[in-house]
């Protein structure tokens, strides 16, 4: 029964999934930039409904992409003790506890 149900999967989804990626052309890849005095960008993510990508920088920022006429702009913040002043653009370990870091540098703080 399982090999039965398998060999029905295979046989309608396979054809759906190869013309799929012959039918439609892949999209050339695009570098995007990062808005000036931004550093460390480590992963990106996209929401459930597709909007994205975001990313978070090393000076404790989320950014999210907002299509090519807008850029990245600030989507979230990692820490309640954060401001604009002290923190965007710097990369600086002292700064980890009052700016945040998503994932990176989790190594320099000692708990």
């Amino acid at each position: 029964m399982a090999s039965m149900m398998r060999a029905i999967f295979i046989i309608f989804c396979f054809p759906i999934a190869y013309s799929q990626m012959v039918m439609e052309p892949l999209l050339p890849l695009k570098k995007l930039q990062l808005p000036s005095g931004t550093v460390g960008p480590e992963a990106i993510a996209f929401d459930i409904l597709g909007n994205g990508p975001y990313t978070s920088v090393a000076d404790g920022r989320v950014l999210k992409y907002q299509g090519p006429r807008i850029g990245f702009t600030d989507f979230a913040t990692t820490s309640p003790l954060r401001t604009k002043e002290v923190c965007d653009g710097k990369n600086d370990p002292n700064l980890l506890i009052k700016c945040g870091r998503l994932l990176g540098n989790w190594h320099w703080v000692l708990l």
